[in-house]
């Protein structure tokens, strides 16, 4: 059973790049440079995990999320054995975000590859699809030396989006990435 926990209402972090839609995801810089770092540490492969934050709603109704950290951080050889491995540590994952953040929420999940080609695919559906079923969860694809992207299903597809990267405080936007 899924428990949908109803989102506070709350304006939207300042940013200095202004979106033709509103981005559905806002992380915070250090978080992001540690995803990075994580997804570079091995040469080949990738890095996953689980973000953690919070969710809310826009004077507009419109859902979006702010990720506050991560946890289950896993390097694995592709994004199918990822996506198996998480299978079998989802309960260490939540585990661990009670223990670290105890008033954070699932938002989505991460990954970030090594290899600047790897692209979201199918895979990135199924481990969508197989764990993050509140619409305002969302993927954050982070390869290296790229602007990060939102990914989430669109059909059997992906459908890629903007990601804002804001400071602790979210009223200054984080340097540029």
């Amino acid at each position: 059973m899924s428990v949908m926990i109803e989102p506070a209402e709350r304006a939207r972090p300042e940013t200095t790049v202004d979106f033709e839609s509103p981005p559905a995801l806002y992380v915070y810089g250090d978080v992001l440079d540690e995803i990075r770092f994580n997804g570079g540490w091995r040469s080949e492969g990738l890095a996953g995990g689980l973000l953690v934050g919070r969710h809310y709603r826009d004077a507009d109704g419109v859902h979006y999320a702010i990720a506050e950290g991560f946890v289950g951080g896993m390097h694995s050889e592709d994004l199918t054995r990822f996506t198996r491995a998480l299978r079998g540590n989802w309960k260490t994952a939540v585990a661990e975000r009670s223990a670290h953040m105890p008033e954070a929420e699932i938002v989505g999940w991460y990954v970030a590859p090594a290899d600047a080609e790897t692209a979201p695919d199918r895979g990135a559906v199924l481990l969508h699809n197989t764990f993050f079923n509140h619409p305002w969860q969302v993927g954050l694809w982070v390869k290296p030396d790229a602007r990060p992207i939102t990914v989430r299903p669109a059909g059997d597809t992906v459908e890629e989006g903007v990601v804002a990267v804001v400071d602790r405080l979210g009223a200054r936007p984080a340097p540029s990435r």
